[in-house]
């Protein structure tokens, strides 16, 4: 793939002025005691900011200030962090960021509140728009994409659990999970941003198909760093997808193009109890071994692309902050 390693001081550098007025605003959310509300703060604590961030590339490349996009990008990130509560319930993780999940915190049910309570929230900023000078009708668009990219990420989550209980699987089929479950989270905020920023019907769907590609891409890595990740420096359990059972895209190689003795070490540790190391580093060497880590590399390497391609048609000055930001996608995920 084209482009050049993005380490991580380099990305918090070129990015500092965007990610600090989203925490700041964020940090202003919530203000009342109680432990619902403590939660929902820890909850939309820390995270990397890449949805909020393309809502304000976009909006600035279209219009040259992201500033009218600080309400949506701010948005998008409270409803990210309302789906990642919701993941972790589904996935049965315990840690997320380094820290206990919300749900093992503090149980089920209030997990849900707090997923309930950062939803509602979503709508109370969008509304800030009144005090905008929008174009008639912006606030509509504005909530028909972000609507259809919400009802596509529910769509994607059912999808995944369908293909878990599916025998055979097609990559084609895993495909079309990802991009709704993480392709038009991506997707809907770049979109979303570009209206915002009074951009052509070309220039909504061209960042749409942007965030989307880009997406899929980050899916597919993520599901490398279920197998291949440090825990520690990720902050949060590995072979969780594997234990309960997910396809994600190195267990779908691996049945596909694996020997039945290379796919029955992996299948017995579906539905297990967490590995030991010992079996954590055999299963690693099994992905090795059949080429699953290279084949998922490569065509999230492809999906990359796809997405720098459309940022190259951009014809403004912020086309090499967003590569820049892709190149980070893709190289963060080094091991």
């Amino acid at each position: 793939m084209a482009g050049n390693f993005v380490s991580r001081a380099i990305y918090d550098k070129e990015f500092a002025e965007y990610r600090d007025v989203i925490d700041r605003k964020i940090e202003e959310l919530f203000p009342e005691n109680g432990v619902i509300h403590t939660l929902a703060r820890k909850a939309i604590t820390k995270g990397k900011r890449i949805r909020a961030m393309l809502s304000l590339l976009s909006c600035e490349a279209c219009c040259g200030d992201y500033r009218p996009a600080i309400p949506l990008a701010v948005s998008y990130e409270i409803g990210h962090a309302a789906a990642l509560v919701q993941d972790d319930i589904i996935d049965r993780a315990d840690r997320r960021r380094g820290l206990p999940t919300i749900h093992a915190e503090s149980g089920e049910v209030i997990a849900m509140l707090v997923c309930d309570l950062l939803i509602s929230e979503t709508y109370t900023i969008l509304s800030h728009y009144k005090n905008f000078n929008l174009l008639d009708g912006t606030v509509y668009d504005i909530l028909e994409i972000a609507g259809a990219a919400s009802k596509a990420t529910v769509i994607g989550e059912y999808l995944d659990m369908e293909l878990a209980r599916k025998e055979a699987v097609t990559i084609e089929e895993y495909i079309e999970m990802v991009r709704n479950k993480t392709g038009a989270l991506l997707a809907g905020p770049a979109a979303c941003g570009a209206v915002i920023g009074r951009g052509t019907k070309e220039d909504v769907r061209l960042f749409y198909s942007i965030g989307e590609n880009l997406g899929i891409a980050y899916q597919i890595y993520d599901d490398m760093l279920d197998v291949m990740g440090n825990p520690y420096k990720i902050g949060k359990p590995i072979f969780n997808n594997v234990i309960n059972g997910k396809k994600n895209i190195l267990v779908l190689h691996l049945i596909n193009n694996g020997s039945k003795r290379q796919l029955q070490s992996i299948l017995g540790l579906m539905g297990k109890a967490e590995p030991t190391n010992d079996k954590i580093n055999q299963a690693r060497g099994v992905f090795r071994q059949a080429g699953s880590i290279e084949y998922a590399n490569k065509l999230a390497r492809e999906y990359a692309e796809r997405g720098r391609e459309g940022m190259l048609q951009i014809p403004s000055e912020v086309r090499n902050k967003l590569l820049k930001l892709s190149d980070h996608l893709v190289s963060r995920f080094e091991y």
